[in-house]
Order: C-alpha cells, then sequence, then structure tokens
C-alpha cells in the first residue's frame, strides 16, 4: 500500500487527467486514497470535476498504464529500498561536493537520505553523519546498511534525532 505521503505527491507525478479518467473509472480507489489521505480530498475533486471519463478503451488503457507504472515504482522505493539503490541514478556527483567543501572532521546531515548514498560517502570523511530520511523502510535499509560496514552514520527522523548536540556544517538535502 502506498504510504500517505506518496497519495500527496502523486498527482505531481502524473497528468491529472490520466488520474481523473482512472478515478472516475475505479469510483473505490479514490475513496481509499481519501480515507487514507483526507488532504488530497480537494485534489481529486478538482481532477474528477475538470476532466472527464476516458473517451474510449484505449485512451483508458493509456492512462491506466501511467498511474500503474508510476504506483509500481512508489512500490518498489518502499518496500525494496535495496531495488532502488541499485536502479536509480543520482544526480549528486560527491567529488563535485568535497571540491566546494571540506567533509573532514565536521558534522554532516544529509536530510531526506534515502537509501543513504551519499550519506555513506560521506561517513568516511566527516566526524558524524546524520542520515534523515522520513521513509521507514529507508531508515531500515540504511540501518542494515550501517551492520555491514564501519560507520558513523545515525538514521533518523528530525524530530527523535540527537543532532542538537552537535554543531551542523553541512546540511545536504
Amino acid at each position: 500500500m502506498l504510504e500517505a505521503c506518496d497519495l500527496g505527491c502523486l498527482h505531481e507525478r502524473v497528468t491529472p487527467r490520466a488520474l481523473a479518467a482512472v478515478l472516475h473509472a475505479n469510483q473505490s480507489i479514490g475513496q481509499v486514497w481519501r480515507t487514507r489521505h483526507p488532504d488530497i480530498y480537494a485534489f481529486i475533486d478538482k481532477v474528477t470535476t475538470e476532466y472527464g471519463p476516458a473517451s474510449t478503451k484505449e485512451e483508458f488503457d493509456f492512462f491506466s498504464d501511467e498511474i500503474v507504472w508510476e504506483i509500481a515504482e512508489l512500490l518498489v522505493y518502499h518496500r525494496y529500498p535495496k531495488i532502488y539503490d541499485e536502479r536509480v541514478a543520482i544526480a549528486w556527483n560527491f567529488d563535485e561536493l568535497t571540491s566546494e567543501v571540506t567533509l573532514e572532521d565536521r558534522v554532516v546531515v544529509d536530510v531526506g537520505a534515502g537509501t543513504g548514498r551519499i550519506a555513506f560517502q560521506a561517513a568516511p570523511i566527516a566526524r558524524w553523519v546524520f542520515a534523515v530520511e522520513p521513509v521507514t523502510s529507508f531508515r531500515r535499509f540504511m540501518r542494515e546498511r550501517k551492520k555491514m560496514m564501519e560507520s558513523k552514520t545515525f538514521t533518523s527522523l528530525m524530530d527523535c534525532s540527537p543532532i542538537s548536540n552537535y554543531l551542523i556544517n553541512l546540511l545536504m538535502y
């Protein structure tokens, strides 16, 4: 099942027209999403009012594919972070980052750390690295990865971390 935060940002990942076509054809999907994420209620009403149902079966199939593949990516993202980590290219160039600022003996916070790629690259250099990630499966993945290597990386949510005990030198997000 998708997390509430995914439902809240789904409208940024798919075209409103595709979403409306699928919601018109499967009203129970909209009901489940409204229950899981009440903040999406207005958006669902807006797209289903603005756009009608698909006009042909081919059009519906096209829109359904768009929605299904986006949801599939989100499910892999949450359920299988290792697969996601192996397949998704990141835009960060770590060498470029470290050429701009030294990480030696620094306290680094990686906000929205995902699978921890950048945090784990920074760990051998920095004094401490805090990988802040809201997605539970990603935090779990990073903790398992940390067990397999010597690392001074701490994963957490912002509201339960000891970050306030440290002076932060670099914030990456």
